[in-house]
């Protein structure tokens, strides 16, 4: 719902600032302020879009240790050494703003639905934040 008012608001907003409009005109000045609403839910949106997006990159680097070792990490720190992740930024939560923001659950069955990561808020799991699966996949 937050992405959708997000999505509106900004709408609403380009369309004040004069996007769209005839002629091409280019528009010099932004008549009404962004608001706070908008703004809000807009922050909101980008963060856990960030956030899901460094799940699905731990994810996917999680599935190249498995192919190259043979096995799951035994933890997160071990995807460190792999050259294709920025570690110390995808591990910091930019929902929650915890670094690490992350926990990561080794996986001992071969149920692709097993959550294997979960976000952190003050550093305990928040299952009302997406969450990562054995499959890849990332979900509410």
């Amino acid at each position: 719902m937050k992405l959708v008012l997000a999505v509106v608001g900004l709408c609403v907003w380009l369309g004040a600032a004069g996007c769209g409009a005839p002629n091409d005109e280019v528009p010099t000045k932004r008549e009404e302020p962004v608001p706070d609403e908008v703004r809000e839910a807009l922050h909101d949106s980008v963060h856990m879009a960030l956030s899901t997006n460094h799940m699905k990159m731990l994810l996917l680097t999680m599935f190249s240790y498995k192919d190259e070792k043979g096995q799951w990490p035994d933890k997160l720190e071990e995807l460190k050494g792999n050259p294709d992740l920025d570690f110390a930024k995808v591990i910091k939560n930019p929902v929650t703003g915890d670094d690490p923001g992350y926990e990561y659950v080794k996986p001992t069955g071969d149920d692709p639905r097993t959550i294997i990561l979960y976000q952190l808020s003050n550093g305990k799991r928040d299952t009302t934040l997406p969450v990562g699966h054995a499959d890849g996949s990332v979900s509410q």
